[in-house]
């Protein structure tokens, strides 16, 4: 079982809209007991098998249902959510247990209930000796098939990790998560997909708090202290996911890769695998043979329509060369894993702008592990130090890199596709990351890029709050006014009382049809619902943007220099402005208002847009305290009583019928 800090006894009630998952999710962890009292009969192993199987099947039916985050409220894992972070912690751990194929790298945190350093080596030589069977099997061209349970292992697994990525983006407290040593060993998962789904748990679980920043002290990244203890097989997984195809010089920045047509044709060489590997001699009796260098090259991996786990396993193979797999060492199996999946996401812009949300994603996370110099995980053995250094390494060997995370940066979202949104996304979050580290502030010079320095008005970061201050200002981020749904009792009411109202409703209900079954009136109202929605989703990815220049601004205010720089920009009026700026009304709920446009879509966008202009305030209140001209400023443009007036205005705002 699953064990957590805190008290979990002392709990308040969840909120009323989270109680029915909530019911739901522990009644499927109920169906467990009650599958092994069933199951008894068949003796003890077959109790508790079926109990298991029930459970899992119980999960599937409710995680199925359940794509978005439909919440208004934020979780407290701490709170209410510890007993179905244990169901789901043990299911999890259970199917990695009953499939072990759905790892295809083997790693130590797959089994968490290993204790000592000799049962983890013990276990780990049994997983590679089974990975090896795989490699001789495919050699001699009799692939071992996939176990039966596989596909469904695999099924369970991914809906876990898409609900689990759901619950952190949309929760708080997120120390108490007890999964990720599972989650990091599905990062050598057989699956592509579901690799990127576990990159992106581990994403969200190392993102900190806007709390977490000012009163952690002792270790920032929400993981365990333990996936960087003994083998600290995270970091170099980490590191090898962070490298790329190439660089801004090859023709392969990241602006070029994700762009859907880029202006001149991208370099074929990114979808060819190549990578230097070194081997042991395998005999005992030679121990003093030197290692030698093998190259493994292929070419257009990514045009090959097989699965990347039979290639990968041709590829061992071939490096083996008739001997054994210990001649390999292990560190580099994961690797020589990712490189291959690198090499064959090359093959359409989608898969490219996937896989370089999967490189930030890493390396927003290690800066976030490593880079903070007083905030290095506990070890004896001076691994922190090795990890720090891989770190350094990786971005003093990509110099381009910080110049293409900010070509990506500094494009706001158009509404063309989702996923590019989230490299921005990330891209932003991964150079707040860098700003704020020291890391950062050694290898590589973030302010410089990011246009940070004293006069520099038309730097990246300058014309970014700029940006941000006219469109929290002007209106272009804010919801759209709430517009109820007729109900035919408006105009019925006064004139026939209920009959009269069901009358207009009855013809409301005649000329909708009438307007749906004509050709050019059903083509319009299509064409303007098309057009709302169209609206809605670029008001939305405003104001993620948005949220995401905010915490790029907060991580470089926070750095003395570039608070100084930022306020002779101008950084100080425009913050004011934003918070001077007349929120909307308030959006009223009816019966009616559950279609699109309607009361909650309003509260949503509204309560993330309030929420920006909380960053401001948060940004403001640094400034002050990090810059004496900041603090100047301030005074100057009576910061004070702008910030008042606001919160009287929300006061009054929320006093309203």
């Amino acid at each position: 079982m699953a064990t957590f800090p805190g008290n979990s006894w002392e709990q308040n009630d969840p909120p009323p809209c989270m109680r029915p998952l909530l019911q739901a999710l522990k009644a499927a962890g109920d169906v467990e007991q009650q599958g092994r009292e069933g199951g008894s009969e068949g003796g003890v192993a077959g109790g508790r098998d079926g109990g298991r199987e029930a459970r899992d099947a119980a999960l599937r039916e409710v995680l199925r249902h359940f794509g978005a985050w439909e919440f208004e409220e934020k979780a407290d894992l701490q709170q209410h959510w510890q007993p179905v972070l244990e169901i789901l912690h043990d299911s999890l751990a259970d199917t990695l247990a009953s499939c072990p194929k759905l790892l295809l790298v083997p790693s130590p945190s797959s089994s968490p209930s290993s204790s000592s350093s000799f049962k983890r080596k013990k276990e780990m030589r049994a997983r590679l000796a089974v990975l090896e069977a795989e490699v001789l099997a495919m050699k001699n061209g009799e692939p071992l098939p996939l176990p039966a349970n596989y596909a469904q292992a695999l099924e369970h697994t991914s809906l876990l990790l898409r609900f689990l990525a759901l619950l952190l983006r949309n929760s708080i407290n997120a120390h108490v998560f007890p999964s990720g040593l599972l989650v990091s060993a599905l990062l050598g998962a057989r699956d592509d997909e579901l690799a990127a789904r576990a990159m992106e748990v581990l994403y969200l679980l190392g993102l900190p708090t806007p709390t977490s920043l000012e009163t952690r002290t002792d270790f920032p990244l929400f993981l365990p202290p333990s996936l960087y203890g003994g083998e600290r097989h995270l970091p170099r997984r980490l590191v090898a996911m962070a490298a790329g195809w190439g660089g801004k010089s090859q023709g392969l920045s990241l602006a070029a890769c994700l762009a859907p047509s880029p202006p001149s044709p991208l370099p074929s060489s990114g979808g060819d695998f190549k990578m230097e590997v070194s081997l042991s001699s395998s005999s005992s009796s030679e121990p003093s043979t030197p290692p030698s260098l093998v190259i493994l090259e292929r070419k257009a991996v990514h045009v090959d329509p097989r699965d990347s786990s039979v290639i990968f396993l041709e590829i061992l193979g071939e490096a083996v060369r008739g001997g054994s797999l210990s001649s390999l060492p292990a560190t580099t199996l994961f690797p020589l894993l990712h490189r291959l999946r690198l090499a064959r996401a090359f093959s359409s812009p989608n898969n490219r702008a996937r896989a370089i949300c999967v490189r930030l994603q890493a390396l927003c996370t290690l800066v976030h592990t490593l880079g903070g110099g007083n905030h290095m995980p506990p070890s004896s053995t001076g691994g922190s130090s090795q990890d720090t250094a891989r770190l350094a390494g990786l971005l003093q060997m990509q110099p381009e890199l910080i110049h293409e995370m900010v070509e990506v940066a500094r494009q706001p979202p158009t509404g063309s596709d989702r996923v590019h949104l989230e490299a921005s996304l990330l891209a932003l979050n991964t150079l707040a990351a860098l700003a704020g580290s020291r890391i950062g502030s050694r290898h590589v010079n973030v302010l410089a890029q990011l246009g940070v320095a004293r006069g520099q008005y038309t730097g990246l970061l300058p014309s970014l709050f700029r940006y941000a201050e006219i469109s929290l200002t002007t209106g272009l981020a804010a919801p759209a006014p709430f517009r109820p749904l007729p109900t035919g009792k408006e105009e019925g009411e006064g004139e026939g009382g209920k009959e009269g109202g069901e009358r207009d409703m009855d013809m409301d209900v005649g000329l909708a049809f009438v307007r749906a079954t004509k050709e050019e009136g059903g083509t319009e109202g299509r064409m303007e619902e098309q057009e709302e929605g169209r609206r809605e989703a670029r008001r939305e990815e405003e104001l993620l943007w948005l949220d995401g220049v905010m915490t790029l601004l907060s991580a470089v205010v926070s750095v003395q220099p570039g608070a100084t720089a930022l306020v002779e920009c101008g950084l100080v009026p425009a913050l004011v402005s934003i918070i001077r700026a007349t929120p909307p009304p308030l959006p009223t709920d009816t019966a009616g208002g559950g279609g699109r446009g309607g009361g909650r879509k309003g509260r949503v966008d509204d309560a993330r847009r309030n929420y920006v202009v909380a960053q401001a305030a948060n940004v403001l209140e640094t400034v002050v305290v990090n810059s004496p001209v900041g603090l100047h400023a301030y005074r100057e443009v009576q910061a004070s009583s702008v910030i008042i007036h606001r919160l009287h205005e929300e006061v009054m705002r929320l006093r309203k019928p």
